[in-house]
């Protein structure tokens, strides 16, 4: 009687065990899917705000104008793609673009870029700056884990 009373418990822990790991990486997948679905409305917020800045001022600025409109695109591209696909290289693109942009707008204050030298504060650059941060740190913990479950699903997971 001890040996299937043994048997049985064993079972339920390991019963219990596979249940707690299953609840684990749902919990996982829908952190993965909050953090993508976050950073691509991040992503669209930033184009939003330059296509808002594009028509209320810098449609008269040479070139820098035109480079707010193709960021607003670029990011209804990569806002879009991050929604629809889990893939790294999404979240990889959506990093990108935030770190591309901020770039640019450094440059832009310290430097000039084409002719324009832009203002280090005020309310839409502190606003724009703020969501293309926040992208950064939403999509960068996403693209390490999406990377390293990918290593590990092809056996080439560093360290082993």
């Amino acid at each position: 009687m001890v040996s299937i009373t043994l048997f049985v418990s064993e079972r339920f822990v390991r019963t219990q065990s596979a249940a707690t790991h299953l609840r684990v990486l749902r919990f996982v997948s829908l952190l993965a899917l909050a953090a993508r679905v976050s950073g691509a409305l991040l992503v669209l917020a930033a184009g939003a705000m330059h296509l808002w800045l594009y028509f209320d001022y810098f449609h008269r600025v040479h070139v820098i104008g035109v480079l707010f409109v193709v960021n607003a695109a670029v990011a209804i591209v990569i806002g879009v793609t991050l929604l629809l696909s889990p893939h790294p290289f999404a979240a990889a693109a959506g990093i990108a673009y935030a770190v591309a942009t901020l770039g640019s707008f450094v440059l832009s204050v310290y430097r000039g870029l084409f002719g324009y030298v832009e203002r280090l504060n005020g309310p839409w650059q502190a606003a724009a700056g703020g969501v293309e941060l926040a992208a950064i740190a939403v999509l960068l913990p996403l693209l390490v884990a999406s990377m390293r479950s990918r290593m590990k699903v092809r056996g080439l997971q560093a360290g082993t």
